[in-house]
């Protein structure tokens, strides 16, 4: 009987328990973040709802949903996040994230929070050179590309 009342009270523990995260959005030209917050992701269906939820109740402006981020802020989208360097190469602006130090290729809503840690939304580039796109999700606070560190 006492290993049945303790089984018991360690289930309904694990079902009562909650988890944090620490979710960080990090812009265009500095790798440090521009907002930070522990949170609580328990009652989160996933990595995109989280994210919705936390730009809203902070009041930061964003333009997408949970299956992904066009804009934060007043970050550059469209025709504007596009670098033409020649008729060869471009880089392509845009938001990506990662999961506990991953980049994950999949869209946030695909993604469980169950587990994670740590979650960094990052501005970044697609770099397209000789017709292929030859790397992605590059943060641009490394490239410092006057083309967005300067506006």
């Amino acid at each position: 009987m006492t290993k049945l009342i303790i089984l018991s009270s360690f289930i309904i523990l694990l079902t009562n328990s909650s988890f944090a995260l620490t979710i960080e959005f990090v812009g265009p030209c500095d790798e440090r973040p521009f907002y930070s917050k522990k949170v609580d992701a328990t009652h989160a269906k996933n990595l995109g709802e989280l994210t919705i939820e936390v730009l809203n109740n902070s009041q930061i402006t964003y333009l997408g949903n949970e299956y992904g981020i066009n804009q934060i802020l007043t970050s550059p989208i469209g025709r504007e996040s596009l670098e033409i360097i020649s008729n060869n190469e471009m880089m392509s602006y845009g938001w990506c994230f990662e999961a506990d130090g991953q980049i994950l290729e999949v869209y946030p809503n695909e993604v469980s929070v169950d587990g994670i840690k740590h979650i960094k939304w990052f501005y970044a580039y697609a770099h397209y050179f000789n017709g292929n796109w030859i790397a992605q999700c590059l943060p641009s606070y490394a490239r410092q590309s006057p083309f967005i560190c300067s506006k």
